[in-house]
């Protein structure tokens, strides 16, 4: 829980998705760099803003950092330590260590400040375009090579590119939480939790206005079709 604002077990919660932040490296991809938040102070501003805009909305905000960039050690962990916040991080298995990316000893020392770890698949491929082998590798083999490197175990996962379909929930039935990018706030008991991207549109009462929607009659009843559609597609 971020924020330490304490929720029921009927709140929505918004859940962010951050793929990096400070300095965009030149091998990322224009489509990635949608995604990056390049502007420190403004991701210095948005963790400030969390407690009160959580208060204010009555909200719980959480926090998460996919792709495993050396910027989640970097930048984002002494920024979280900081104001006391918690996130979760999910890191691609395969690019543990690589240049660019999170070691063995960043992710234990991410652990180590109280920060969870899971899941982001192994090379952060479209699962859905998998064969079985792959997708083996994809899922299993990520989780516990990642288990190995921070010396205990995982149990959420949060699937690339929000793209997934029922043969892909099935190869992920190991995980207790399964985080996708659908948008909208997370209900309260859910496997499936969705997020809200961060990305470059992002403006200063963005945060706001997102913890503050409330989704009720058609808007939330589509969200919810469109998420059980693709589960069982």
């Amino acid at each position: 829980m971020v924020g330490r604002l304490k929720k029921t077990a009927t709140q929505r919660r918004l859940v962010l998705e951050i793929h990096a932040i400070g300095p965009r490296p030149s091998y990322i991809r224009p489509d990635e760099a949608y995604y990056w938040c390049e502007d420190l102070c403004l991701f210095d501003r948005i963790l400030d803003a969390i407690p009160d805009v959580s208060a204010r909305s009555g909200t719980p905000i959480e926090i998460t950092f996919d792709d495993g960039n050396a910027s989640d050690f970097i930048f984002a962990l002494p920024a979280l330590v900081k104001r006391g916040l918690v996130a979760s991080f999910f890191v691609c298995a395969g690019r543990i260590g690589q240049a660019g990316y999170l070691d063995k000893k960043a992710m234990t020392e991410i652990v180590a400040a109280g920060m969870m770890i899971g899941s982001h698949g192994w090379s952060h491929i479209d699962w859905r375009n998998a064969d079985r082998q792959t997708l083996t590798k994809e899922t299993e083999e990520a989780k516990h090579t990642i288990e190995d490197t921070i010396g205990k175990q995982i149990d959420s996962v949060a699937i690339p590119f929000g793209s997934y379909d029922r043969r892909v929930i099935d190869s992920l039935k190991m995980f207790s939480k399964v985080y996708t990018s659908d948008g909208g706030l997370a209900p309260p008991r859910s496997r499936f939790i969705p997020r809200v991207s961060y990305n470059n549109d992002w403006s200063e009462t963005s945060l706001s206005e997102l913890a503050s929607q409330r989704e009720r009659g058609l808007t939330a009843l589509k969200r919810s079709v469109l998420s059980t559609i693709k589960r069982i597609r």
